[in-house]
């Protein structure tokens, strides 16, 4: 069982880290990857959105920001964001994995497989993109593809 008490205690951690770190801190793009993990693991999107670290040339902080805009319902804003993260590049995978899960949420199973298998391609024992390649064959209805991913 999580306890969301200690995403908050994270997020106090990750701030007091980016005070003491300072403007050009060399540690400042990790503790700002990890401030961001943790508001994403706290499900704390629309209330600490606008706290959210935005650093438009990392991948991965943007990927972060994407799923949160998704919790927060937003999920053509995060559609967006994942689509400039991809095309800078097209094979970072928590970006491909995320637009898949919000492409099947979006009931477009169709587009969603063909993302993960993409993946799958390059990276055949993904075990989170199977386990979302399976649950999007068998929204699409293909019962065979779900127990072959299964």
């Amino acid at each position: 069982k999580l306890d969301f008490e200690q995403f908050a205690a994270a997020q106090a951690h990750y701030a007091r880290a980016l005070e003491l770190c300072g403007e050009a801190g060399a540690a400042r793009l990790p503790i700002r990857r990890g401030l961001s993990r943790a508001y994403i693991g706290g499900k704390n999107y629309a209330r600490h959105l606008d706290q959210f670290p935005t650093d438009e040339a990392d991948p991965l902080i943007q990927t972060n920001r994407a799923e949160a805009f998704w919790g927060t319902g937003e999920p053509e804003r995060a559609r967006r964001l994942l689509d400039e993260v991809l095309r800078e590049e097209p094979q970072f995978e928590p970006a491909l994995l995320l637009s898949a899960r919000i492409t099947a949420d979006a009931g477009e199973p169709a587009r969603a497989i063909q993302l993960l298998t993409e993946l799958l391609k390059r990276q055949p024992h993904h075990v989170a993109a199977r386990n979302q390649l399976a649950l999007a064959q068998r929204q699409a209805g293909d019962l065979s593809g779900f127990t072959e991913s299964m």
